[in-house]
């Protein structure tokens, strides 16, 4: 019991130290990007690239705390062969996000080099869908409205006090505003860099 009493105790009194990166009145902006392919092979039959990212401006209201905007951007390529009882038909598809986010991160384990945190996204953007089909030179194109949100856990390692590499891992949906919404979920790794002024 003493030995948990103790781990507890400093547990606690880590995830309260005070850095000069968190406090208060602090200024904090960064990028981070993730590539986007099929590595687990979820879509054998689907060609998957492309790529993800955002960037952050955020500011420390109070100690740990930091509250910002945070535009966000995607585009990615989906190419599949769509069969029917007649024909195979090669078709691509690409898809562009884009909007506005605010970001909202507490950080909870503080030293001087290692930091982690919990972090909540909202924002609102803009998602363009265009479909071609071999052999037909019509393009499906949809535009729509879409609501964002991510929750998700993130890790900071500090190069030096102000320069951090970051690694997040976030539960992403993204939601339509349309007759028939073409809603998705997805988990999001990502990795970036970010810096801390005062």
């Amino acid at each position: 019991m003493k030995k948990i009493t103790i781990t507890f105790i400093i547990l606690y009194g880590i995830s309260f130290t005070g850095l000069a990166q968190f406090e208060k009145g602090t200024t904090q902006t960064g990028a981070s990007a993730l590539p986007v392919f099929d590595v687990l092979n979820i879509a054998p039959h689907n060609s998957i690239s492309g790529f993800g990212g955002k960037a952050n401006v955020s500011f420390f209201p109070v100690k740990n705390l930091s509250i910002g905007l945070s535009p966000f951007a995607a585009e990615v390529k989906n190419g599949y062969t769509y069969t029917t009882s007649l024909s195979s038909l090669k078709k691509e598809e690409t898809i562009k996000l884009f909007g506005l986010g605010m970001c909202l991160r507490y950080y909870v384990l503080l030293n001087k080099k290692f930091t982690i945190y919990p972090e909540f996204d909202l924002g609102f953007g803009n998602l363009n869908t265009r479909t071609s089909t071999e052999g037909h030179s019509k393009i499906k194109e949809r535009n729509t409205s879409i609501l964002v949100g991510s929750l998700g856990i993130g890790a900071n390692y500090f190069l030096t006090e102000k320069v951090a590499l970051e690694l997040n891992v976030t539960y992403l949906t993204v939601n339509e505003f349309a007759n028939r919404p073409e809603n998705f979920k997805t988990i999001a790794p990502t990795i970036g860099v970010q810096f801390f002024f005062q």
